[in-house]
């Protein structure tokens, strides 16, 4: 489904919904031959959302190394394996 053929949308929430899509494409979507990659990293690293990305990638990540060596953590206190599983869950 595209918002242009979407049900549960009114009219005039589909035309909006198509405008956002419009406007976030941006202007310098088509490649030429004289754009380098050096070009397309300036452009990467003047979006925002660039950095949002990065900074819930990260966020993730450590979410992530927290809850996979927790238990080996707990471990070290000194716990049996049953109780560092029961604290771990």
């Amino acid at each position: 489904m595209y918002p242009h053929n979407t049900r549960w949308l009114s009219l005039a929430e589909r035309r909006l919904a198509q405008a956002r899509l419009a406007e976030d494409a941006g202007e310098a979507d088509e490649d030429t031959l004289s754009d380098t990659p050096w070009q397309g990293l300036k452009l990467a690293l003047r979006e925002p959302k660039v950095y949002l990305f990065a900074w819930m990638s990260c966020t993730q990540l450590l979410g992530l190394g927290f809850i996979n060596f927790f238990p080996t953590l707990t471990a070290t206190l000194g716990f049996s394996t049953t109780n560092t599983l029961l604290i771990a869950a």
